[in-house]
């Protein structure tokens, strides 16, 4: 039933975008419940009974909706007990693996998870783009990671950057270098050249 289901985004949802419920306008319009296209969501469930939306923000959302308007939506989903020793942190961090192996959620969102926890990197698909560009973006330093969230360079500049240059004062000034040329197109490949030549340099010392 997902008027049983609780909301708490800013505890268990990991990406960034949505209201304090979590939804975006993603499925505002939708006005009919498709069980096939529901997918599965990840509940939360504590001690004392009570059951958290932790993956399926959306679903939710629109069920409770369409609920109140005399439908009998159904979720189907995964249900994590604090009972069994789950913590709040190893679901949130299966939830955003979940969303990541599927491509949903931003760069910079994934880039956050691995971040804290660079273990889920290993249990994510290897080719995905979006994991490869994350794992260079949470390489990045404390600067220069808030460098690429505040807008100075796309997150997309500074996960090459993140992927080829260890070295902290390097990174920030490569992107300090890519603000002034205003990442064009013919700046991005030879900043890839550029840093694979870097790279190396670094691996033969």
């Amino acid at each position: 039933n997902a008027n049983d289901i609780a909301v708490d985004a800013k505890t268990f949802q990991f990406k960034e975008g949505g209201d304090k419920f979590g939804v975006t306008e993603r499925l505002q319009d939708v006005d009919q419940w498709d069980p096939v296209k529901s997918n599965v969501a990840i509940l939360y469930e504590t001690k004392e009974g009570k059951l958290f939306v932790v993956d399926g923000h959306q679903r939710v959302a629109l069920a409770k909706k369409l609920k109140a308007q005399g439908q009998a939506p159904e979720i189907m989903a995964f249900i994590r007990k604090e009972s069994d020793g789950i913590s709040v942190e190893a679901v949130r961090a299966e939830a955003a693996a979940k969303n990541i192996a599927e491509g949903t959620g931003s760069l910079v969102d994934a880039a956050k998870i691995f971040r804290d926890d660079p273990g889920l990197i290993k249990l994510l698909p290897p080719r995905s783009r979006l994991v490869q560009q994350a794992k260079g973006l949470s390489n990045l330093s404390d600067d220069a990671f808030m460098a690429s969230i505040n807008g100075v360079i796309t997150p997309e500049y500074a996960a090459i950057v993140g992927k080829y240059i260890n070295n902290p004062a390097d990174q920030m000034a490569t992107i300090k270098l890519l603000q002034k040329t205003k990442q064009s197109c013919q700046v991005y490949l030879g900043m890839k050249l550029l840093l694979k030549a870097h790279s190396f340099q670094e691996q033969r010392y």
